[in-house]
This record gives C-alpha cells, sequence and structure tokens, in this order.
C-alpha cells in the first residue's frame, strides 16, 4: 500500500493550533468540552432532580412532553439534550434548561419547548 502526502498541505496544517488539531481529527475537541459542560446530567440524575429514584420519571416526563406538544427532545442536540457517543454506544447528557422544562410538566404548569 502507498500513502501519497501533499506536504505543502501538511506544513500549513501545523502553522496554527486550529489547523494542527483539524489534522488529526481534533477540531471538534473545544465544541466537545463546552457542550459536555452545558449537559452535565444523565438521564438518571435528572430523573432524581424531579424526584425520582432513578430515570423513569424523566422519561416519562420526556414522552408527556412528546405527547403533548409533539417535540421529542432526545431525538436531536438542542438546548435540553445532546447524544453522546462512544465506540457503539450513544447515551443522552441533559442541560439545568431540561430539568427546570420537565420539573414543569410534572407539576402540570404551563410551559413551551424552545429547541
Amino acid at each position: 500500500m502507498m500513502v501519497h502526502a501533499n506536504f505543502e498541505m501538511l506544513s500549513g496544517a501545523v502553522e496554527s493550533d486550529e489547523s494542527f488539531a483539524t489534522l488529526f481529527g481534533l477540531a471538534e475537541i473545544s465544541n466537545y468540552s463546552a457542550l459536555a459542560a452545558s449537559h452535565p446530567y444523565s438521564l438518571t440524575e435528572v430523573g432524581k432532580a424531579l424526584g425520582g429514584k432513578g430515570w423513569h420519571l424523566a422519561d416519562k416526563m420526556l414522552k408527556k412532553v412528546k405527547a403533548d406538544v409533539g417535540v421529542d427532545i432526545k431525538a436531536s442536540d438542542n438546548r435540553y439534550h445532546i447524544a453522546h457517543k462512544l465506540n457503539q454506544t450513544e447515551f443522552g447528557k441533559y442541560s439545568s434548561d431540561a430539568i427546570a422544562l420537565l420539573r414543569l410538566v410534572a407539576a402540570d404548569q404551563p410551559y413551551t419547548v424552545d429547541l
């Protein structure tokens, strides 16, 4: 097997931290870190914040949101939820906004979903 390298491109790629990171596929790390910081909670932690013993109450409230307003919060990355993928496993992480929203849902208070 023969690998062809463009040394002019490689030389230019190491001139800045951003392009160097891109060269090695690391360009999303700072964005990933920001998302991880803004969405630090597992579904279990959200459920416990709502007064449950585990993830079930949070999942029930997410299903209620979907039934009430037709929005599946877990279907995309948004202000309430992001999906992390580790190898072949995907898991959701949730924000403080998600906890606040689901508290309103659980209390049968009016709410709006703004993805």
